[in-house]
């Protein structure tokens, strides 16, 4: 009994002090104090429901995160709660989910206010594909129904959204793409992104030549996954003429693109 009581003391101990390191180098990245940080810290857990299911531990990760991020005490306390909604269902990594995130409100150039509205718009028009449920999740109601996989739709979107504001503008498309995926490059899946960004583009009343330079773009990948082809191949069916016009582009570039065969057996078929 006493080494059970005394393993509880040293088990709770290592967690205090786990979550005042993840709070103190929170506050060195903010350039705030310790007890601001941790005063944002017991807030954030009071508030919502969502922080209580994350627990402290993992709060303060998020705090950590988003602090990694360049965002100050305000901004993480408006962004932290949709985070938290997103990460309690399916609990996708942390620091990844923080980074699309936040890449996301940065495309869209919006303030951390909205960081709330983007999760809401993410949702709705990820629709079936982001499995979200107005219920929550049946003896649990700290949990909800939403995947990680609406934020690659949505950073599609952004894209998407981009490009055609750009194209009214008479601006160079190419350009534009590449200024977009720069923050993003570093994601594993930019070429999901790009993928997310066809199908938005090809499913409606399509511009060849929106299609042609996001088609473009994706053949410029490097190591994109075979598992991607099948849905790279019905997206050619769908818009033909601007895969047509990005493989055209990319046979005639000097730099030697390993998808170019992707192209020319789908367009083939």
């Amino acid at each position: 009994m006493v080494a059970n009581v005394l393993g509880f003391i040293g088990w709770s101990i290592r967690l205090a002090m786990q979550k005042e390191s993840l709070i103190v180098y929170a506050a060195i990245q903010t350039d705030s104090s310790k007890e601001e940080m941790q005063e944002l810290h017991g807030r954030l857990q009071e508030s919502d429901k969502a922080f209580r299911a994350l627990g402290p531990i993992e709060l303060a990760k998020l705090i950590k995160c988003l602090s990694e991020r360049g965002r100050d005490p305000e901004e993480i306390r408006h962004m932290a709660r949709p985070i938290a909604l997103l990460q309690v269902v399916h609990e996708p990594p942390l620091e990844q989910l923080v980074e699309k995130f936040d890449r996301l409100l940065r495309l869209y150039q919006e303030p951390a206010q909205n960081a709330m509205s983007i999760a809401d718009a993410t949702v709705a028009a990820a629709g079936p594909s982001w499995g979200s449920d107005p219920d929550e999740i049946p003896g649990d109601p700290t949990r909800y129904s939403l995947r990680d996989d609406g934020l690659t739709l949505a950073l599609g979107l952004a894209v998407v959204d981009k490009l055609r504001t750009s194209g009214r503008q008479d601006r160079d498309l190419d350009e534009e793409l590449a200024a977009l995926l720069e923050p993003i490059v570093s994601l594993d899946d930019v070429a999901d992104v790009l993928l997310a960004a066809l199908t938005i583009e090809s499913g409606e009343v399509a511009r060849s030549d929106l299609v042609g330079v996001l088609a473009y773009g994706f053949g410029t990948l490097q190591n994109v996954t075979d598992g991607a082809f099948a849905e790279f191949n019905g997206l050619v069916a769908s818009e033909p003429a601007g895969f047509m016009q990005a493989a055209e582009r990319i046979a005639l570039a000097d730099d030697h693109h390993i998808n170019l065969d992707w192209f020319e057996e789908a367009l083939l078929a």
